[in-house]
């Protein structure tokens, strides 16, 4: 999942470049919002690997609209964050 800008060396290296060099598909989003990334993205695109800032985790594992979600079928199994530090209680 392209959650990152893709000028910024995180999101050109850590998303574009790792996931072709994987053989991998990137999905993009043009502007987060929850129910865009679970609903449509998430689920739709069955995203395994997702590389997200602090803010949007925070928000994934607060946000009461990912109650709404059928999160059995997520296939996502891994999650990388960077770029700030992630709070104990939200990992």
């Amino acid at each position: 999942m392209g959650l990152m800008p893709f000028f910024h060396i995180y999101g050109l290296t850590g998303i574009c470049c790792a996931t072709l060099r994987n053989k991998g598909e990137v999905v993009v989003m043009g502007r987060y919002k929850i129910e865009t990334s679970w609903g449509a993205l998430m689920m739709a695109h069955e995203v395994t690997f997702a590389l997200i800032v602090p803010a949007i985790v925070l928000d994934m594992v607060k946000n009461r609209a990912v109650d709404e979600f059928d999160l059995g079928k997520l296939k996502l199994r891994a999650v990388m964050t960077a770029a700030a530090p992630l709070e104990a209680e939200v990992i």
